[in-house]
Order: C-alpha cells, then structure tokens, then sequence
C-alpha cells in the first residue's frame, strides 16, 4: 500500500510523486464515476476554449498533482486573463493540509482556507474589471 504512485487525471503526465498515503485514493478506481473521472481528458476541451481560465491546485494534494497539472495545463491556456495557482501545503478541498491525506478531510475545520477565497476574488475582480 504505502510508496504506490498516485495515478493522474490527465494522460501523458508523468507519474509525479511517491505518496506514502496514496492507497486511500483507492476509492475513486472502485466506482464506475471514479473510473470515468480519472480516464477524462480535459485537453481537448481546453484546446478548443477561448476564454479566461483560474486553474487553482493545492500543493499537497495527492488526488491531483499540481506541479505536473499545471506544467500540463499552461500551454493550452491561451487567453492572457488565464492564470494559474498553487497554494501550497493545501489538499484537494483547498484546506490547509501539509500531508495531502483524505483522512484529514473530517478532522480539519475549515472548509476552504480565507487565503484561497482570497485569490479567487482577486482572480475574478482581474478578469471582470
């Protein structure tokens, strides 16, 4: 279990990180929606899209890895508005997490971290002005 590597969302991404929890991703290969999630490939999507794209990942997520995802999505954001964001030390659910784990989804209080809100507004007063 400890030391597999965390699958990613999109193909053709290196396989990032050891991740000492990663078996409790598990769960998502388990359902026909994990499956379907976890095989999507957003770029033709993000190819053919114009528009103004807030690509926000959390450095400890161990469901998306943001260092590759980002690498990945930056040049299919082609609008000048688009911008990405890693908050580190932040899970999947954008709360403050150094270890990523899901675990700690029903022990951490806040729902989203006030300076994650922040950068969404910052992002959205940018784009709409």
């Amino acid at each position: 279990r400890g030391g597999q590597r965390v699958a990613h969302v999109l193909p053709g991404i290196r396989v990032a990180q050891e991740a000492p929890h990663s078996h409790e991703c598990g769960f998502l290969r388990q359902k026909p929606w994990g499956l379907h999630h976890a095989k999507y490939d957003p770029r033709p999507t993000l190819e053919q899209y114009t528009g103004p794209v807030f690509a926000l990942f959390g450095g400890s997520d161990i469901q998306v890895h943001a260092e590759s995802h980002a690498e990945a999505a930056r040049p299919l954001l082609t609008n000048p508005s688009s911008e990405i964001l890693i908050h580190p030390e932040h899970n999947h659910l954008f709360q403050h997490s150094p270890s990523g784990r899901l675990v700690e989804y029903f022990t951490i209080r806040t729902t989203i971290e006030a300076p994650v809100l922040e950068s969404i507004t910052d992002w959205l007063k940018k784009v709409i002005s």
